[in-house]
């Protein structure tokens, strides 16, 4: 415990000082330590601060990179591009949690477009879904939550949000999308729950025999036997979906 708050209070000792000595016009510190002083803003809370400090960053980094645009210093090039990206991070999650969503965006989709590896590029997917979420930008919000593996997420959009006609703009612009036919399937359940029972039973018919991967048609198959009782007088066999939809069912 006790070397916890010493811990902590030398974090907010040095944070503080490097904090005048950057406020400091005289004082020239260079981008690095103001880099880790905006780091150490955004650690503690201090957004406002984080965003200041990162943005000076930027600015430093800006000048230094126009500078050595025609020199052959390939490793400082190497370091301030990664200061940048950084520092873009950094200021992106400020943005985040000082609701400036537009421009906490921009940062996240440029530190995302900078050289990878990148150190926190699930934390800026992360904050880019759910910006991208709030933004009503569904459809990209979901290309972040697919790429995250955030299943639920997929689902609660795909099944809740989106309509059958969102999931098949989707689609449309995906053609190889991975989970094509998981997606098609909750076109069916959309119809199905809304009552339109030839539809979904066209729809049904088509996605479940196309699967090929063993798990995937399981998971398929078990969402639609719990979904049967959506389908008055069905029996629960995939066999009888052909026959529901020459019903004429709804």
């Amino acid at each position: 415990m006790y070397a916890r708050k010493k811990s902590a209070a030398l974090a907010k000792g040095f944070l503080t000082f490097v904090s005048r000595w950057a406020g400091d016009r005289r004082a020239d510190i260079g981008p690095w330590v103001r880099l880790r002083l905006a780091d150490l803003h955004y650690r503690a809370a201090r957004h406002s601060d984080a965003e200041a400090a990162a943005s000076r960053v930027l600015a430093i980094l800006h000048e230094m990179a126009a500078k050595e645009s025609g020199s052959s210093g390939t490793e400082l090039r190497g370091a301030v591009e990664r200061a940048r990206a950084h520092a873009l991070f950094v200021r992106g999650a400020a943005r985040l949690h000082l609701r400036e969503r537009k421009p906490a965006i921009a940062d996240f989709e440029a530190y995302l477009a900078t050289e990878k590896p990148l150190t926190h590029e699930r934390e800026a997917r992360q904050g880019l879904a759910v910006l991208y979420e709030k933004a009503g930008r569904t459809f990209a919000a979901l290309d972040q939550y697919e790429t995250l593996g955030y299943e639920a997420d997929v689902g609660f959009l795909v099944d809740f949000v989106m309509k059958p006609a969102d999931i098949a703009r989707y689609l449309e612009h995906r053609p190889n999308h991975k989970h094509r036919a998981r997606f098609r399937f909750s076109i069916g359940m959309h119809l199905a729950r809304a009552g339109k029972f030839r539809e979904a039973a066209a729809v049904f018919g088509g996605v479940l025999p196309s699967l090929t991967d063993a798990d995937e048609r399981a998971r398929a198959e078990k969402a639609f036997q719990e979904a049967l009782p959506i389908f008055p007088g069905y029996s629960s066999s995939l066999a009888g979906l052909k026959e529901l939809g020459e019903t004429g069912t709804k």
